[in-house]
Parts: C-alpha cells; structure tokens; sequence
C-alpha cells in the first residue's frame, strides 16, 4: 500500500482501516475451538512467531520508517460506586508526535504539538512515556511508568518465553483485503508461575507470517511495582502497512489507582489512547535523530505553533462511553478467566477505610458530635472491613465487621452491625452540609433509626451488580440528645422495636443509553418482625426503583431522575415507621419541607436542563484560575402519593426551581417553589457529583 503523508488527523485510508481488529467488526472465520494449554496448534505458532520476532529485530526489510501519532491523555476522578456513578474528567492532555525508527531498533519520538484543558482544580503530571506510544510491540522486558509501574516483565514472545508462560489457541478471526485474506489465531497467554510478574492476557498473530497484529494484555500483581495501582491494561493495535509490514496504528492504556493507606471511594484513572498514520516507509534518517532521550519535546515555540483540526473543547469526551475503553476493560475480564483472581489482585494488605469523611467526623440530633474510624485488610481471597464510631452526646458506641471470601466475580460474606439507619431512601445532601446546618441551625436532613443485625450476604454480577442478604435484625427507635447553638431539633420516627428475620436486596446498574448514562437500582426488603413475649408483629415487605439519566453534549447538559417506592403490610399489623416512604427535601422534593410527604406509596420525576454561563473566575495560584463560566440549571420536579400516612392529602405536587453550579462545578447553589401547599426554599451545597466522598 503506498506511503500517506500529510496532516495528523487526515483519515487513514480504508484498505488499512480494514485491517484494525476490532471486536465486533471482524467476522469468525471457521470454528476454532479453544484448546487446551501448550496444545501443538498453540506453540508452533508461537514459536513461530518468537523467530519471527528475533528476525525482524536483526534484520528486516524494514529499514526505517516516519509517522505521525495524536494521541490524547486523559485524568478522571472516580467518586462513590464504580457500578453506578461515571468517573469524572479532570484533566485532558492532547499531544501531537512525530515517531521515528531505524533499524535493528532505534527509536526515537518527538513530541511537536500539545494542549491541555484543567476541569478540576489538582497538580497532574505524567510520566515521560506516557507521552509517546509503544513501538515494537514492547522490547523483550517490558516496562511502563519509566519503570515505576513495570519493570523488566518478560514479553511472552521474547526468546525463552516457552519456558516461563502457557499458550492456548481461543479464536479465529479474518481480515479480507482486496488482495488476500489473513487468517489471525488468538492466543491465550499466562505465566506458569502465577506468582512471579508476568503479562497476562492475548495474542494476535498472523497465522501465515507469526506477525503480531494485536496484543491485550494486563499482569500480575508481582509484575506492578507501584502499590496504589489497581489495575493497569494496554491494547496494541497494528495495521498493515504497504502490504508488508505491521506497524502500530492505534493504542489504549487504563491505570486505575487508589490510596495505599486510606481506603476512600475514590479512584485516579489515567487514559491514554492513541491513532497513528501518515507512515513514510525506508526513509533515511539521520543517526543524530536518536540521540539523547527516546522521547523529547520540540522546541517552545514549535509546540505552541502546531496546528491543530479542532477546538481544545472537542477533545473533551462528549459522552464517558467514549473514554470506557472497551477494549481495556476486555482485557481484565479475560485475564481473570485465565488465571485466578488472586494473581490479578491489586488489594492492598490493610488499610484505613471508610465509605465517606462522614464515617470520620459527623453531627446530628441523635449523637451529636460522632467520631469514627475503619479499616481493611486483604489477603488472596479473604477480605476484612470493620468500623466504630462514637457519639459524644448518646454515649454510645456504634460499629460493624464483615469477613468475606472471593471466588471469582462472587463473594460471601458473614457480618454483625450495631448502627443508626437512616430510613430515607434519598440522600438530601452531603454529609458535610448536614453536620454544619445541624450543629449550627438544627436541620438534621436525616431519619436514624438503630438496627442491630447478624447474619450472612452473597455478592454477585449477572446482568446487574446484585447484593442479597439474610440477618436477624433487631429495630429500636432514636432518640434527640444533642442541642445545636441555634433553635431545637425536630423529633425523630417513632420507629417501633421489633425483632425477627429480614431479607435484603440490591441490583445496581448503568448502561449507556440515547448519548447518555443511566443509572437503576431496585432494592427489595421483607421483613418477619416481631415484639419478644408479645403477640405484636410487623410483617411487611417494601421495594424501590431509583433511575438517574444524564447526556452532556459540550455546554449543555440533560439529566432526568424519576423514583418510586412502595410498602406493604401483612394483615392487620402496625405500620412500622422506619419502612414508610419519605420523600421531601432538596433532592426528593425540592419547594417542600423535609420529609414532608410520609406514604405507603409515593414517587418523584424530576428534569433539568443545564446550559454555561459567564461566571466571574478565581485565580488559584499553580493552578491557574477556575472556569470562567457557570452552569444554569432550571428544573421542574412532581411528587406523587398514594397512601399517606402524615396530614397530606393523595395526589400529585409539583415545583420549579433553578440551580447554578459553579468553581468547577463543585458548588451547587439552588431555590424552588412548591407549586401546591408549597414554599420557597433554598440550597447550597456539595454538587451531586461529589457527595459520594463528602
């Protein structure tokens, strides 16, 4: 195929673009069966292709080559439930590279174009070699994060890698050009020895030639040095170039990092995906070229000067189903099929834990000034996680354990639990602004009641993220004892003291939908209560769906939340009050008091639609000022009840409101008006986004 020059973003030319293997796009072609472990079909080709790998290295055809890479580096927050919650982007990079290579294995690249954008406020850097793409297909050692990440992990093509990883023939796979079709085996690859650092994951080789066409692959947990990795995964994809030669055309990375000592929902996610073209093939280059660093930056003013076919804000994902990576999350669901999950996991031995700061520090009307602490210890397969917390105005001391055992995606568990509850199904804000307002003001926007439960829970994916538990509960109501420095709190639910059996269920699920993500969780509880040498029973069983719909495009930004919530009573037994439904506050029922709405059956829509604004901006030192914008959201929102159990009549009621979020989209400031027995009300807040942490 001839030689493409010209600018960075011009389209690859479609007989290369018919080489890219992308699952989904390429067709079976016959039925290999998967075979079993160092099966001869497997290792010959392999052999094959570690000689052809050593060939090529000494002596190819291949004198040297140009190319161009653009390639886009993105930082993302990941706060709360990982199934439920999108990460969030802090910082893009977009960088521009001029790629050389001579033969036998000189390479040199140069970074000639690169533009960034900050969303959040944070001191990001990268390490050098996440600024260039991987060439070669990685040497013979490989390393990632200038060794930090990786270091010297043996490639499972190098020459002896025969005799440290197993193979196994999974697939077949063909790529029709006009002129030939290339039948391509995908080969399983792991280590012998699960415990030592190794690579882990899948070959594509060309069945003809042994060349490599595309390799995924993660590793073990020996292999990664740097502890607060959790996962780390790189695709490399190659195309055919000028009919002979495989040479990279587009690469994916994902490293997922967490805290070693603190064990917060909270995640750091460095993406980087590259598309490589305008190749100019047996080129002469000067050896001066590779001199110095493998990858260099141009000169000042050649990066400001490169030209770039978009605005920075174009580079910014649209929709996070642009930046998943399919790809890279493909990688790690093979790698645990084909080695336990053990030799994969990124745990760390113990650590700190909470679900969020308010596990830390935290007021309210029934404890007071409560502190608190957690921890989590991992070994292999079994995990550890306990909690305590103690209030200053009950007296009393609250904490929970749980000892659980993985078996691959399934866990199970045994836990005790001495805690406060809270009945309302809608968290009203974060925990921060709930401690403040309630310690200075007495708005107290949760419903404690105590529960004290022993029993076992099973964790397991299959369709959706389900968690079922079975306990023996008991229930008793909260009481007021502490003062705030400004008016009196309101009383608590009068929840009734039962004690019995209880079930507990939970599916969690997001899917992308319309451009946009949602978000659906149902949850189940059913419950045989009763009073001890008593006759009164509480037997009821009660079920919620909560849905969360968002799509961003650019400036603007559509979200949609709708939930409904239903309890029903066995018989003629009292109605306990800690499993009625409360909607009322600034999520579940803006323009209306707290909990205002206390039902049997109730459910809420809400709808708004944000577009950016001026905003005056902040300067913030080293990094540089926040967003000179806002974002303006006014929103309508409708309660529905049916069954009331307050001074409420059954129907629907509903309000209009507006927001502003601002710094970062950090700082939610709102007011909405009940629009029936209503009032006005206003917010100010963590924005949604972050309340998982705060």
């Amino acid at each position: 195929m001839p030689a493409r020059s010209g600018k960075a973003r011009s389209r690859i030319p479609r007989l290369v673009r018919l080489t890219v293997l992308c699952a989904g796009l390429l067709a079976l072609a016959g039925d290999v069966a998967a075979q079993g472990w160092d099966a001869p079909p497997a290792t010959d080709l392999v052999r094959r292709a570690i000689a052809r790998r050593n060939v090529q290295i000494a002596e190819s055809a291949l004198a040297g080559y140009q190319s161009r890479a653009i390639g886009r580096l993105l930082f993302l927050a990941q706060l709360g439930d990982t199934s439920l919650i999108k990460p969030r982007v802090v910082k893009a990079d977009q960088i521009a590279v001029d790629v050389y290579w001579k033969a036998p294995g000189f390479s040199k690249q140069m970074i000639v174009g690169m533009r960034d954008t900050l969303l959040l406020p944070g001191d990001i850097g990268y390490y050098q070699d996440r600024y260039g793409i991987v060439q070669s297909n990685f040497p013979n050692l490989i390393r990632l994060g200038e060794g930090r990440d990786v270091r010297d992990v043996p490639h499972p093509l190098a020459p002896n890698a025969q005799t440290i990883y197993e193979y196994a023939l999974r697939d077949s796979l063909a790529i029709t050009l006009p002129d030939r079709r290339i039948d391509v085996y995908e080969i399983a690859v792991r280590p012998r020895d699960p415990r030592a650092p190794r690579v882990v994951g899948s070959l594509y080789l060309d069945q003809t030639n042994a060349d490599v066409v595309r390799m995924s692959l993660t590793f073990t947990d020996a292999a990664i040095l740097d502890r607060r990795i959790e996962r780390l995964s790189v695709v490399l994809e190659n195309a055919l170039i000028e009919g002979k030669f495989w040479l990279p055309r587009r690469q994916e990375l994902e490293v997922a990092r967490a805290g070693t000592w603190l064990d917060l929902p909270v995640r750091g996610i460095i993406r980087g995906s590259w598309q490589i073209c305008c190749y100019q093939i047996n080129v002469r280059l000067d050896s001066a070229v590779f001199v110095g660093a493998p990858i260099v930056r141009a000169p000042l003013s050649r990066r400001q000067g490169f030209t770039w076919d978009e605005p920075i804000a174009d580079v910014l994902p649209t929709d996070i189903a642009t930046v998943t990576q399919e790809d890279v999350a493909r990688v790690q669901t093979i790698a645990q099929g084909l080695v336990s999950r053990a030799a994969l996991a990124r745990a760390k031995s113990s650590a700190v834990s909470a679900r969020s700061l308010g596990d830390f520090v935290r007021f309210n009307r029934v404890e007071g000034l409560a502190l608190g602490i957690g921890g989590r210890s991992q070994r292999d397969r079994w995990t550890l996680a306990w909690r305590a917390r103690y209030g200053r105005d009950d007296y009393k001391l609250k904490a929970a354990g749980r000892l659980g055992v993985t078996f691959g995606a399934t866990t199970f568990s045994a836990f005790a639990e001495d805690d406060y509850v809270d009945a309302g199904d809608i968290s009203e804000g974060s925990s921060l602004k709930n401690s403040l307002a309630a310690q200075e003001f007495a708005s107290d926007y949760t419903q404690p009641y105590k529960v004290s439960s022993v029993g076992g829970a099973l964790a397991f994916t299959l369709g959706a993220r389900w968690t079922a538990a079975l306990s023996y509960a008991r229930h008793e109501p909260a009481e007021v004892n502490a003062t705030a420095a400004r008016r009196s709190f309101a009383a608590t639910i009068p929840a009734l003291a039962r004690e019995g059996l209880q079930l507990d269920l939970t599916a969690d699920r997001g899917v992308s939908v319309g451009g946009g993500d949602l978000q659906l969780r149902t949850t189940f509880k059913g419950a045989d209560l009763e009073l001890p040498r008593t006759d009164a029973e509480s037997r009821f069983a009660r079920a919620t769906v909560l849905l969360r719909y968002t799509r961003e495009r650019g400036d603007h930004v559509l979200r949609l939340a709708a939930f409904g919530g239903a309890l029903g009573v066995a018989g003629n037994d009292s109605i306990p009050a800690q499993a009625l439904v409360y909607l009322g506050g600034p999520v579940s029922g803006p323009g209306y008091g707290y909990h205002a709405f206390r039902a049997r059956q109730a459910a809420f829509l809400h709808a708004e639609y944000g577009v950016r604004i001026p905003f005056p901006s902040v300067p913030l030192a080293r990094y540089g000022r926040s967003p000179a914008n806002a974002r303006l959201l006014p929103y309508a929102h409708a309660i529905g009840v049916r069954m009331p159990i307050n001074d409420v009549t059954a129907g629907i009621y509903p309000s209009l409101g507006v927001a502003l979020e601002f710094f970062f989209d950090l700082v939610r400031v709102e007011t909405a008006r009940g629009l029936r027995d209503g009032r006005w009300t206003f917010s100010i807040d963590i924005s949604e986004a972050f309340r998982a942490v705060f």
